[in-house]
């Protein structure tokens, strides 16, 4: 019979795939249940999908008081509901008071303690669920940060071992920290890491920055790339209809600040007379509200950038399948997206798509590996303009590049082979 094993994660499992993949690994060894949070559900639900189990949690009631005063008493932006006859100049107005707002540090601090807060919500959650249940694991994994000092505590309370995976370094994830918040964020994770029995992260790259900083080691590089899944149809949507032949570049994924998407719609301004239409899916949120806004003003709304309804995860690699070019804009100023490793990228290559990416230094490293893509310099957007320029007017240079994604997707950047060292681990760890 197999030890049992238990992910918890401070989300909805499905919210992140790696959580389907580390689970599926983790199954060859342990019998696992993945537990997360969902703070818009009031019972507990359980899942089995023949290989691991699922049970996602309501927040509990101490920590939806908790935050409840978050929201109404320390979040500092509300939206104003007086002006109901113009929810887009309402939207506008909210954003131009966020940028504004993000640079006081009444907001900085406010934002600090909504972190403090959140921590402490997730973490009287787990505590009181894990306390209560009776699964008598051996193992427990802990996804990112706020989860760690849950398993550091639970490790000791129970003598098992501990394991880490850190999707991002989240002390430096996020743009407009203030440096008490990001000293917070590091201390803390610095604090728990060492009681991992393993630690992993997303590449190479991040694990050595992490080591140092953190002065722990070692950390085991375990790219995001997707398993290998049997082809679907093209998922039907009016790509087509919109690009009226044009190359067709796609950004998949959460509309944020940071992310280089208000570059990407800038730059399409100086592409009248370019063959390229861009596309941009997503869930809707008000990040997403302001692109559209700045795309409107532009003039470029509707006639060369165009906004895509959102798919299911399950989706995402089918849906890219109707493009071109698959987009990674992510700006690198921010520590945790330079060294990112986003799961578009093999979904991206599984499609069968090129690559256009910011100079990020892992994705920088897989597009000069696989030669499926192009370069740029968010910091100079002439280099933008002239990566697209270049792969609008090389059709067999475009070809290349899609044959080589899905070359290397298949044989390479794929789950099955990136994640092998934590095959090696777990192989180790559960004897």
């Amino acid at each position: 019979m197999k030890k049992k094993a238990v992910l918890i994660c401070p989300h909805k499992p499905s919210n992140d795939p790696r959580i389907d993949w580390v689970a599926n690994t983790l199954s060859k060894y342990y019998d696992v249940t993945v537990v997360g949070v969902d703070s818009a559900i009031d019972n507990e639900l359980k899942e089995f999908n023949r290989i691991y189990h699922t049970i996602t949690i309501p927040v509990s009631k101490k920590a939806k008081i908790i935050k409840g005063l978050v929201k109404q008493v320390l979040w500092p932006v509300r939206r104003n509901k007086r002006n109901k006859k113009n929810n887009k100049s309402s939207q506008q107005n909210e954003n131009v008071q966020v940028q504004s707002m993000q640079k006081s540090w009444q907001w900085k601090l406010k934002q600090l303690l909504s972190w403090w807060w959140f921590f402490i919500s997730i973490h009287m959650t787990f505590m009181d669920y894990l306390s209560k249940c009776d699964m008598n694991f051996s193992v427990i994994v802990c996804v990112d940060l706020l989860t760690l000092k849950i398993g550091s505590k639970i490790k000791i309370k129970n003598g098992i071992k501990m394991l880490y995976d850190a999707h991002e370094f989240l002390a430096f994830a996020y743009p407009n920290c203030s440096k008490l918040q990001i000293l917070a964020l590091y201390n803390h994770e610095k604090k728990y890491i060492r009681f991992s029995d393993a630690a992993f992260t997303v590449n190479k790259y991040m694990a050595r920055v992490m080591e140092k900083k953190l002065s722990y080691a070692p950390i085991y590089a375990v790219p995001n790339a997707a398993p290998l899944e049997e082809f679907k149809n093209y998922y039907t949507d009016d790509i087509e209809k919109y690009a009226k032949g044009r190359v067709k570049f796609l950004f998949q994924g959460c509309f944020e600040e940071g992310r280089g998407l208000e570059c990407l719609i800038k730059a399409w301004t100086k592409l009248e007379n370019t063959n390229a239409a861009l596309f941009l899916r997503g869930p809707d949120n008000s990040y997403k509200d302001y692109l559209y806004q700045i795309a409107q003003k532009y003039g470029v709304l509707g006639e060369s950038v165009f906004f895509l309804p959102s798919v299911g995860e399950q989706d995402l690699i089918a849906a890219a399948r109707n493009a071109d070019v698959g987009i990674i804009p992510y700006v690198g100023d921010i520590l945790n997206n330079k060294y990112a490793c986003p799961n578009k990228l093999s979904q991206y290559m599984q499609a069968g798509v090129a690559i256009l990416a910011n100079n990020l230094v892992f994705v920088k490293s897989r597009l000069d590996k696989y030669k499926n893509g192009l370069i740029y310099d968010s910091e100079r957007m002439s280099t933008l303009i002239e990566a697209v320029q270049n792969i609008c007017s090389d059709s067999e240079q475009l070809e290349l590049f899609k044959k080589n994604s899905l070359k290397y997707a298949m044989s390479d950047y794929n789950w099955e082979v990136q994640s092998r060292e934590m095959d090696k681990v777990l192989a180790k760890i559960s004897k």
